[in-house]
């Protein structure tokens, strides 16, 4: 992926073990900084783990969904990324609602969520 998209990594030391999906270990020696992702109409920069996964690109975990105040639909099965123009209690507010009992449920339960992304590049 890193060499299809043209970007440049760095070493990444130590070395990061991280568990995927499929209850598998994979170890990531190399991380791309600053990388420029586009969601919606919004850039964000991104330091991204190289990890060797087929048919994924990207992947972007919970705390930086939390950290960019990204709200997840799970009824409608979306994503909703607040814009410069978007205060974050009308984005919630435009999100929730029809999920209020789905987010009860992920709350009482301590569930949680990944989010992926495949980049094309153009």
């Amino acid at each position: 992926c890193v060499m299809r998209l043209g970007l440049q990594s760095s070493p990444l030391i130590p070395p990061m073990t991280i568990a995927v999906a499929t209850g598998d270990r994979v170890t990531s020696k190399r991380v791309c900084q600053n990388c420029p992702v586009l969601v919606g109409s919004k850039t964000y920069f991104v330091d991204l783990i190289c990890l060797p996964l087929k048919d994924l690109d990207v992947v972007l975990g919970m705390d930086w969904l939390s950290a960019n105040t990204v709200y997840i639909g799970c009824a409608e099965k979306n994503l909703y990324v607040p814009t410069e123009t978007t205060t974050e209690g009308r984005a919630l507010t435009a999100l929730l609602q029809n999920t209020h009992q789905i987010v009860q449920y992920l709350f009482a339960e301590n569930k949680c969520f990944s989010i992926m992304f495949t980049l094309n590049p153009e």
